[in-house]
């Protein structure tokens, strides 16, 4: 372009050279990017954002951002849990435990809905693997 402007070279040698230039980029391209380190890549990224199994299919449940969800979505599984319950940020190692047990640890902090006291249960998956909550007893 330099060239041009100054009158030292033409537009159509330019436009020749930027041509070679992108075959010669497409060429080379593929033999630099090793197809195997970029499958290892994606595979442990989805590793690690994976947070369980789902009940329901058995794929990965990974975190979606504001909720936790089945990667069998496109298949046709409707399986996700939240992040937030009741006004109380669930962990993700209460969600992790939850999975591999269908219970969690007894957590504090939710906060009801019609009276907005706040309380403590622990979240279970019933056999419909639908989120509910299991009360402790109150020591007399």
């Amino acid at each position: 372009m330099k060239k041009i402007g100054e009158r030292k070279g033409n537009q159509e040698t330019f436009l020749k050279n930027i041509e070679k230039f992108i075959r010669h980029i497409l060429h080379e391209a593929p033999k630099q990017l090793e197809v195997d380190k970029v499958t290892q890549s994606i595979n442990s990224i989805k590793t690690s954002s994976q947070i369980g199994v789902c009940p329901a299919c058995k794929k990965a449940v990974i975190d979606k951002g504001k909720f936790y969800g089945c990667e069998g979505f496109t298949n046709g599984c409707r399986f996700s849990l939240p992040k937030t319950y009741l006004s109380k940020a669930i962990s993700a190692s209460n969600i992790k435990k939850l999975l591999d047990t269908r219970k969690s640890n007894l957590i504090k902090g939710f906060k009801s809905q019609k009276k907005g006291t706040t309380f403590e249960a622990i979240l279970i998956l019933n056999a419909d693997n639908e989120l509910k909550m299991e009360f402790p007893r109150k020591k007399k």
